[in-house]
């Protein structure tokens, strides 16, 4: 594998000569692994080739037309070349001469990652590109998208040192917000990705974790077909009917927890959770109890189940670390309401994320620190449409705000959160939306209000925290004074005085 840019390739032979003369082996906890067998490789592309690579990216060469099934080759065959080094060992080979040096650039999966990034184009709302490097997009997501799912289930037992930086690559590509892509990423969510016997398994947590890390990057992709202004601004990428499936496994990850907490640690068989049927709804309003499963015919009447064991620490741990990421992709969505017309079923994201911002009490989770902070950058990043209240929104992330930063001004914060990192993001976001409700229907005749909230946020809140390391000292006076004299016309049913979590 070589290293991929815009300049004329040339082809290492040494290295290439080296990988087919050294038996592979990839070094890991359990031992070596023969990474022999899974394998791939593709040719090394001509000069014409790269050159023609080089101009479909620019949009100086249609991707559609004459030259279709040419372009289709090309991106083929490049898409090969930037996802199969995930498979050649040379990549996972350590020296055993005991030298401390780095590993070669050219034999460094990170460079690899790099190299995708030349023929990646990614829309992010202020990229001007046009409908030709739209139809790159498309097909040249639709290549990475089948170089990726060979490497993944080309051979039966794929070790997950393969797997794992698979998931890396899928994660960076979907950044393009290639619709085919997305459907690759729904079928791994919905844990219909692998197959033994005909019958789908449950994906692997390493896989999933990443798959979460691509929808985030899906979800953040703007669709180049459109105007990003007026009654298209915000659009997203993938189709609507994509998107809103990929928002009901999101939150039905959220709200019911990613199942790995039992890869954390081995549970006692006899204290092993229980799985709970969910909830029927009643077509007259409110939920039926599940029904309970026949009572072990070997367990002496009269004697009652054990109750489930709680969660152990580093369950918990692992189960947060999956939601937090689940919560991140969720607020990439850029409508508070989706669908609901055309047989589609309607979804409301931006709920999820107010109940997750003021701690709602009817959670069956205690949001962490983390958690909130993603959730009230989420909804201060919203296109609203009518069907939501501002008057709610500013609400909540007004006391999302607060519950976000006041254990940090009490001194008890999370020490793992990067707060500067959060502030910048949720600046960014707030001066977004003031900017935004110049021209959006719904926040324009709430403009003074809008501007007023992210005025306070940003200068108590936010800068002081940026601007740390110099004593400054973030306040949310100001915030709560905010908060009392604005309260919704409609009172919203989401609210607590719960404590953000710790783990």
């Amino acid at each position: 594998m070589t290293r991929l840019s815009f300049r004329p390739i040339l082809l290492p032979l040494g290295i290439l000569a080296s990988c087919f003369a050294v038996a592979a082996t990839a070094r890991g906890q359990g031992g070596n692994i023969d990474l022999k067998p899974f394998m791939l490789e593709t040719r090394q592309p001509n000069s014409d080739d790269t050159q023609r690579m080089n101009d479909l990216h620019d949009g100086k060469l249609r991707t559609v037309g004459p030259d279709a099934a040419k372009n289709k080759e090309v991106f083929k065959h490049f898409a090969q070349l930037l996802i199969y080094p995930v498979t050649q060992p040379q990549y996972y080979q350590t020296s055993d001469t005991g030298e401390l040096k780095p590993r070669p650039a050219s034999n460094n999966l990170d460079s690899v990652l790099s190299d995708i990034d030349h023929y990646l184009l990614v829309p992010d709302g202020t990229n001007r590109l046009t409908l030709d490097q739209a139809d790159y997009v498309d097909g040249f997501g639709a290549a990475l998208d089948q170089a990726l799912v060979t490497v993944l289930t080309g051979k039966p037992g794929t070790p997950t040192i393969i797997r794992v930086n698979a998931g890396r690559f899928m994660a960076k590509v979907a950044r393009s917000g290639a619709p085919a892509i997305a459907k690759t990423v729904l079928t791994i969510l919905n844990n219909q990705f692998y197959k033994v016997g005909g019958k789908a398994v449950e994906t692997p947590p390493d896989l999933l974790f990443y798959a979460l890390k691509s929808a985030e990057g899906l979800l953040a992709a703007y669709d180049i077909r459109v105007p990003q202004a007026g009654l298209t601004a915000g659009k997203h990428s993938i189709p609507e009917r994509d998107l809103i499936s990929l928002v009901q496994v999101l939150e039905l990850l959220v709200l019911k927890g990613p199942p790995v907490a039992d890869k954390a640690a081995i549970i006692n068989a006899s204290t092993k959770p229980k799985p709970v049927a969910p909830a029927v709804q009643d077509p007259m309003g409110g939920a039926v109890p599940p029904v309970q499963p026949a009572p072990n015919a070997d367990q002496p009447m009269g004697k009652l189940d054990a109750a489930p064991a709680p969660l152990t620490h580093d369950q918990e741990v692992v189960v947060t670390y999956y939601r937090r990421q689940a919560i991140r992709a969720l607020a990439k969505v850029r409508f508070d309401v989706i669908g609901g017309q055309g047989g589609l079923p309607e979804v409301r994201p931006a709920w999820t994320l107010a109940r997750i911002a003021v701690i709602d009490a009817s959670l069956d989770f205690i949001p962490t620190t983390a958690e909130i902070g993603d959730a009230v950058i989420g909804l201060a990043s919203l296109y609203p449409t009518g069907a939501l209240n501002v008057d709610e929104l500013l609400s909540v992330i007004a006391r999302g705000t607060v519950l976000f930063v006041r254990e940090k001004l009490a001194g008890i914060g999370d020490k793992t959160v990067p707060w500067k990192v959060y502030a910048a993001r949720l600046n960014l976001a707030l001066a977004g939306m003031r900017k935004l409700s110049l021209t959006n229907l719904q926040l324009r005749p709430q403009g003074g209000m809008v501007g007023g909230l992210a005025g306070v946020i940003i200068g108590d809140v936010l800068a002081p925290i940026e601007r740390e390391s110099v004593g400054a000292r973030p306040s949310i006076d100001r915030l709560n004074n905010w908060i009392a004299q604005n309260t919704p016309k409609i009172q919203p049913a989401v609210c607590t005085t719960t404590t953000p979590s710790t783990n």
